[in-house]
């Protein structure tokens, strides 16, 4: 998620919280708005997890055309009648287009790099023009690619699988911080303050704005930790924020 979108979330979760509406209302607004400028994000990285586990399908495909004796054009236009999700789809379009076009296939694939933002994807596909620019067997090498991906994303899922146990810490440390939150208020009616009644009113009001950005916060890191992309957190935010919410309204 843009840092940007994150600052701006920001700043309208304060902005409710000091705005005087009902108490209710305003949660609500929060879980609202923070859903559906996440939206968006994830429905993108949602695709792009698509992206990565068709693309290596995508070349073990198209080198089997390769393999039948069928030339690079006329395998990615049969390519085209299978199923591969939206954004590879698109891109197997664009590519198809290039060509019919009389875009020669490596520069084809190099103008198809620069429209792909996936990582993984845009650095097999600069890997795979370069070692066709130097005349590498073409089936072949389009298959070594796939199996070369696909090992490496499994590579990569093993190496976050083992860092995953931090996410449940997260959420420990995160349930933790309410708890001291809820003592310390209890805390409170025992110990003789002047005023006491705007004192523990101000202490409620201080602490939901950070429980909720803590929520906020929290939910994006552990995407970071667990699926190595903080867009990947959205669900855990907006999970943390409701479990806030419920939180607060009792509070």
């Amino acid at each position: 998620m843009d840092k940007r979108i994150i600052f701006i979330l920001s700043f309208i979760t304060l902005f409710l919280i000091v705005l005087k509406i009902n108490p209710i209302i305003k949660l609500a607004l929060i879980v609202l708005i923070f859903s559906l400028f996440s939206l968006k994000y994830f429905k993108e990285y949602i695709e792009d997890q698509e992206l990565e586990r068709n693309f290596p399908i995508f070349l073990r495909d198209l080198s089997q055309y390769i393999k039948i004796g069928q030339p690079l054009p006329i395998a990615v236009r049969s390519l085209m009648n299978n199923n591969y999700g939206k954004k590879l789809n698109q891109y197997i379009k664009y590519l198809h287009l290039q060509m019919e076009y009389g875009v020669p296939f490596n520069k084809a694939l190099i103008n198809l790099t620069r429209k792909i933002n996936v990582k993984s994807v845009r650095q097999s596909l600069s890997i795979l023009s370069s070692l066709l620019t130097r005349g590498s067997g073409t089936s072949e090498l389009f298959e070594s690619m796939s199996e070369m991906f696909y090992v490496s994303n499994s590579l990569k899922k093993e190496r976050l699988s083992n860092v995953r146990y931090l996410a449940v810490s997260y959420y420990g440390l995160f349930i933790l911080v309410i708890l001291v939150i809820y003592a310390v208020y209890r805390f409170m009616y025992f110990v003789p303050l002047g005023n006491s009644f705007e004192v523990m009113n101000a202490y409620k009001q201080v602490s939901s704005v950070f429980i909720l950005l803590n929520a906020l916060f929290t939910g994006l890191v552990i995407g970071k930790v667990s699926e190595g992309k903080i867009v990947a957190g959205i669900v855990h935010s907006i999970f943390l924020l409701v479990v806030s919410t419920i939180f607060i309204l009792v509070f």
